[in-house]
């Protein structure tokens, strides 16, 4: 798969991607975008769609892969450390 262009082909790797187009057979509304996870099985690829497997047979549409960026490991730790400050440390 091409990195940060539209494509035709089904993710291979793992990760979140863009899907433009109609998903679970629903080829008479108009294609949507939606997020979906891509997960590497033992031997195939898992599409989910909203909590719904997406399978090539009831979807047909475009890919694009998502870049996550890198989170700011320090901001979280402020907040967790801001929250045992303010709170009474119980979950």
């Amino acid at each position: 798969m091409s990195k940060n262009r539209w494509t035709r082909e089904w993710p291979q790797q793992t990760g979140i991607y863009w899907f433009y187009g109609w998903k679970f057979g629903d080829f008479d509304k108009p294609p949507r975008v939606v997020p979906v996870e891509v997960y590497r099985g033992r031997n195939s690829s898992l599409y989910v769609a909203r909590g719904a497997f997406l399978y090539k047979q009831q979807a047909l549409g475009i890919w694009y892969k998502v870049s996550v960026p890198e989170p700011p490991h320090d901001l979280l730790m402020s907040l967790k450390t801001e929250e045992r400050e303010d709170g009474d440390g119980q979950d």
